[in-house]
């Protein structure tokens, strides 16, 4: 049991599903409503790093530096393509991801692992997700993670 735990408030990414919902003629007359509902840019990279930190805080190991690198990170999601904050975030995500995927080894590969990956994966072959000096260094981390 961890004895860590943490709260943050989330991007609301589903403002437009009440309406789209509720919206009969739309839902049938439209396959995809991504014309008018754009999610969060880096929610993917947000889901990476929310299960790598849980893989983290279940561990026990390296908890502080992550709920360090953590703070940096949510510090400056909103301008993560500013080149003044790019390097201080690529450290951030080093760290967490680092201790993440060790974690997930130590722990024998948790359920969560796959939903981990797959987002993981999903930043890395996106165009539009994140910079490419992040995708780079996540493509240094996975490799050596391997």
């Amino acid at each position: 049991m961890a004895n860590e735990s943490l709260a943050v408030s989330m991007y609301c990414r589903n403002s437009n599903l009440g309406f789209l919902s509720s919206n009969k003629d739309y839902l049938t007359k439209n396959k995809s409503f991504v014309d008018i509902f754009h999610p969060f840019p880096f929610y993917e990279l947000n889901t990476a790093v929310g299960l790598a930190l849980t893989a983290v805080i279940t561990d026990g190991r390296y908890v502080m530096s992550c709920r360090t690198a953590l703070d940096i990170f949510l510090r400056y999601q909103k301008i993560m393509e500013d080149p003044v904050t790019l390097s201080e975030i690529i450290r951030a995500l080093s760290t967490l991801f680092e201790n993440g995927f060790s974690a997930f080894k130590r722990l024998g590969y948790p359920y969560y692992y796959d939903d981990f990956i797959c987002a993981y994966r999903y930043v890395l072959t996106q165009s539009y997700s994140v910079p490419i000096a992040i995708k780079e260094e996540m493509k240094r981390i996975l490799s050596l993670a391997f």
